[in-house]
C-alpha cells in the first residue's frame, strides 16, 4: 500500500502521459477502484489527469472490481460487493465503468463466479493465470482461448483464458505473426469466431510499456497483414460478440482451479482469514439490523459507516492479500484495517439492536433479554452472554 500511494501510481500516470502524447493510438487498461481511490486522495493533481485521459478514451478503467479480488475464499455477497461499489465508485470518480471482470493474476477460480458475475451485468471475464508460457498451472488445463463458462444455474459468461502474459510486449508485427496466423487458421477450421485477445503490459510496479513494444503495436495496426490487430479496452471482444458468433464459442462447465502457484496460500494466515470471515458475518448481521430500525424509524442507519468497514473488508480479499502471500509487514495493514471494520461494524449493530429493542414490549417480571437472529429463518441455537459488575442482574433473565 505504501509503496503503491509513493511510487507505482504516481509512475503509472507519468510514464503512460508520455505514451499518450507520443502515439495517438495507445490504450490504458488499469483496474482497480481501490487503486484509483488512492490516488484522487494522495495525487489528485494526477489524479485530474487521469480522468481527463478517461474521458478521451485513453485510458479504460477495467474490470469494474473495487480490487483484484481472490474468487475462493470470499463470500458470494464479497464478490456481489466487489463489482457494487467498484462499478459505483468509477462511474462517480471518473465518468465511465467497465463491464467486464479483470482477473489477470489470481489463484483460481470458483465457478460460482459465473453466476454472480452475470447477475451483476457482467459481460466477460478475463484471465491468464491458467498458463504461463507453455507451463500449465491449471488443474483442469485451459478449456479455450475464448468461449463461455457456464455456472452452476446455468449462467453463461463469456471468458478469455488464453491471452498470453500480461507482461508480455510485443517484438514484431502481429499483423504477420505466422503463430497467430495459425491460430486463427485453426479457428476457421473449427468454426470458431474469428476474435483472440492477447494482453500487452508490464507486472506489478507501475509505469507504461517501452515505446519500442509500442511502435511494434501502432505498426501492427496500421499494417496490411493478415490479422487485423487493434489496440481495445479489455471488454471490447465482448462488447462486440453477436449472439450469433455467441453460439459458436466452445463451453466450458466446472471449476477453473490451479494445481501449480501460491501452493498452500489457502492455509497461511489463518488468523487474517477468520478476521476477514468475521467481518463479513458482522456486516451482514449490522446491515440487516440497521435495515430494520431505519424502517420503524428509531434510528437512521449510519450508510457511510456501513459503506467504509465493507470498502476495508473487500480492499483487503485482493489476492496476494487474503490468500496469505504477502510479507508480514503487508499483513499489518490488513489486520489493522479489519479490526477498525469489526469495530465499526459491532457498533452499527449494538446502536441498531438497541433502537428496535425500544419498540419492544419489556415488561417482565425479570430482566429483559434482546436477542438479535441476523439470518432470514427461524433458528434454535445456544446463546452464550457475559454478565459482569455489580449492576449484573441476580434474578432470572426473560
Amino acid at each position: 500500500v505504501r509503496e503503491t500511494v509513493q511510487s507505482f501510481l504516481p509512475r503509472t500516470v507519468r510514464a503512460n502521459e508520455d505514451r499518450f502524447r507520443r502515439f495517438p493510438h495507445y490504450l490504458l487498461n488499469f483496474e482497480g477502484a481501490y487503486r484509483y481511490r488512492l490516488l484522487e486522495e494522495c495525487h489528485p493533481e494526477l489524479f485530474a489527469t487521469l480522468r481527463t485521459r478517461v474521458a478521451e478514451g485513453r485510458w479504460f478503467p477495467s474490470g469494474a472490481a473495487w480490487e483484484a479480488f481472490d474468487t475462493n475464499l470470499p463470500a458470494p455477497e464479497s464478490i456481489v460487493r466487489q463489482i457494487l461499489y467498484g462499478t459505483r465508485y468509477f462511474e462517480r470518480a471518473v465518468g465511465k465503468a467497465g463491464r467486464d471482470i479483470f482477473l489477470p493474476d489470481c489463484f483460481g477460480f470458483s465457478q460460482a463466479l459465473p453466476t454472480l458475475a452475470t447477475h451483476c451485468g457482467i459481460l466477460g471475464f478475463s484471465t491468464q493465470k491458467l498458463r504461463r508460457g507453455a507451463e500449465m498451472r491449471s488443474a483442469f488445463g485451459v478449456p479455450f482461448a475464448f468461449g463461455l463458462w457456464t455456472g452452476p444455474d446455468g449462467s453463461t459468461l463469456a471468458a478469455v483464458l488464453d491471452p498470453g502474459e500480461y507482461g508480455a510486449q510485443a517484438s514484431r508485427d502481429l499483423a504477420t505473426d505466422p503463430q497467430w496466423a495459425d491460430r486463427f487458421r485453426a479457428l476457421a477450421a473449427s468454426d470458431r469466431p474469428d476474435s483472440l485477445m492477447t494482453l500487452q503490459g508490464l507486472g506489478d510496479k507501475g509505469g507504461a510499456i517501452p515505446a519500442a513494444a509500442i511502435e511494434w503495436l501502432e505498426r501492427a495496426r496500421a499494417g496490411a497483414g493478415p490479422i487485423d490487430v487493434r489496440l481495445a479496452d479489455s471488454e471490447q471482444i465482448f462488447r462486440e460478440l453477436t449472439p450469433a458468433e455467441r453460439e459458436r464459442l466452445p463451453v466450458h462447465d466446472g471449476e477453473l482451479l490451479l494445481r501449480l502457484h501460491a501452493t498452500g496460500c489457502y492455509s497461511s494466515r489463518s488468523q487474517l482469514k477468520r478476521r476477514h470471515r468475521q467481518a463479513e458475518q458482522l456486516a451482514h448481521a449490522a446491515e440487516r439490523a440497521a435495515a430494520i430500525a431505519h424502517s420503524l424509524g428509531t434510528r437512521p442507519a449510519d450508510r457511510e459507516r456501513l459503506r467504509e468497514a465493507w470498502l476495508r473488508i473487500l480492499a483487503h480479499e485482493m489476492h496476494d492479500d487474503l490468500t496469505g502471500t504477502s510479507l508480514v509487514e503487508a499483513y499489518r495493514y490488513s489486520a489493522q484495517d479489519l479490526a477498525l471494520s469489526l469495530n465499526d461494524l459491532r457498533q452499527e449493530l449494538a446502536e441498531a439492536v438497541g433502537a428496535v429493542a425500544t419498540t419492544l414490549d419489556r415488561t417482565t417480571a425479570g430482566t429483559p433479554l434482546v436477542v438479535f437472529n441476523a439470518l432470514g429463518w427461524e433458528r434454535i441455537d445456544l446463546v452464550e452472554i457475559e454478565l459482569a459488575g455489580p449492576a449484573a442482574p441476580t434474578g432470572p433473565l426473560a
